[in-house]
């Protein structure tokens, strides 16, 4: 976590650094060499630690509804007015859709997310602790990118 945090704070430093004096274009222009370099050291250097798992099938209807279920989420909370009757009735269908995933998910012989894990407490409590990190890592960014919006907005 320090090294995605540290490396999230140089990334927004260099690169207003780099818009500043190179132009936005300058970010692509740097981000394609690395990753192609990434991905061909990758597939060169690194190999397979374990077994290919075998008999195991594609939890189909775990997968779907979860996708179902995160995308009704997403639409409630990208669309006009957070609290019309419209979208907090799609936001109550998504989380419909959630609880209806762990039911189907506690059925599987092989979960797309085995829930059952949460109920190991270290586990739980790292996801959470984890979820409140980077929920607190993005709150400035996201606030700084509003009160920008907001500022040029207000400038006209």
């Amino acid at each position: 976590m320090a090294a995605a945090n540290l490396g999230a704070i140089a990334g927004y430093t260099l690169s207003g650094v780099m818009i500043t004096y190179f132009g936005w274009r300058s970010i692509f222009l740097i981000n394609v060499p690395i990753g192609i370099f990434g991905t061909v050291w990758g597939y060169m250097q690194l190999k397979e630690i374990t077994k290919k798992p075998s008999g195991e099938k594609f939890d189909i209807a775990g997968s779907v509804l979860y996708c179902i279920g995160l995308a009704t989420i997403l639409l409630a909370l990208t669309l006009g007015d957070p609290l019309s009757g419209r979208n907090l009735a799609i936001l109550g269908g998504g989380l419909a859709i959630f609880i209806v995933v762990i039911f189907v998910e506690l059925r599987q012989k092989y979960p797309t997310l085995d829930v059952r894990l949460f109920k190991i407490r270290s586990f739980a409590a790292g996801n959470l602790a984890a979820f409140i990190n980077s929920l607190a890592f993005s709150c400035g960014p996201f606030l700084r990118s509003l009160y920008c919006n907001w500022c040029s907005v207000t400038a006209l």
